[in-house]
């Protein structure tokens, strides 16, 4: 499939960022930068594949390429997958986070899947929601006002111990290497999807 339009086309610049989370060319508020990276996502996942081109000043195209598979091929497949894939149909995620579009994008990716997710912006209300739900996961923000990610994090485990290896840190500064190097869970912004979703699993793969 192909969709072409006669607009203003783009740079090459522009292409080669194209679906990544957030980037967009849109003023402030007009546009969120996640459409293309959660069609992108979603084509993926289907074993399939999205591609731009285009010339300025001479439109562009997307061309949508999904594989033909056989009802039997779907059906041994589904079968095959449905073990390893069930357990997390049904966990329970809360994202803390005070960007919007993070918690957007974290909640409609992951809702996609299966999952059950909660957001939250604020470290208060972040500990209101644990305390009366069961969350099998934690996306948490570092850097937040008033209250840190890593305080939060304190103040979780210091009321809930068996969360310590629940936690998946979200950074955007170089704070997320130093974590990774010593085997904390954590995911860099603007994060791949494919990540964010192995992260998670290997998380929710850990026993409780």
């Amino acid at each position: 499939m192909s969709f072409r339009d006669n607009g203003m086309g783009m740079s090459a610049e522009t292409l080669g960022k194209l679906f990544q989370p957030f980037f967009t060319t849109k003023e402030p508020g007009e546009g969120s930068g996640l459409g293309l990276s959660l069609s992108h996502g979603i084509i993926l996942e289907h074993d399939g594949t999205i591609r731009g081109e285009s010339i300025p000043g001479e439109g562009a195209e997307f061309i949508v390429e999904l594989p033909i598979k056989l009802s039997n091929e779907k059906s041994a497949i589904s079968n095959q997958d449905s073990t390893a894939i069930e357990p997390t149909k049904k966990a329970s995620i809360l994202a803390v986070d005070d960007e919007p579009a993070i918690r957007s994008l974290i909640r409609i990716v992951l809702t996609q899947d299966g999952y059950q997710v909660d957001e939250c912006e604020a470290p208060q209300e972040a500990m209101e929601m644990i305390s009366k739900h069961k969350y099998d996961a934690i996306l948490l923000d570092i850097r937040m006002p008033g209250m840190s990610g890593l305080e939060l994090y304190s103040a979780i485990t210091a009321k809930w111990p068996k969360m310590a290896k629940r936690v998946i840190f979200i950074t955007g500064d170089t704070s997320g290497k130093l974590m990774v190097a010593n085997d904390i869970p954590c995911i860099n912004k603007p994060f791949n999807i494919a990540v964010l979703k192995g992260t998670l699993l290997k998380i929710l793969s850990q026993p409780n």
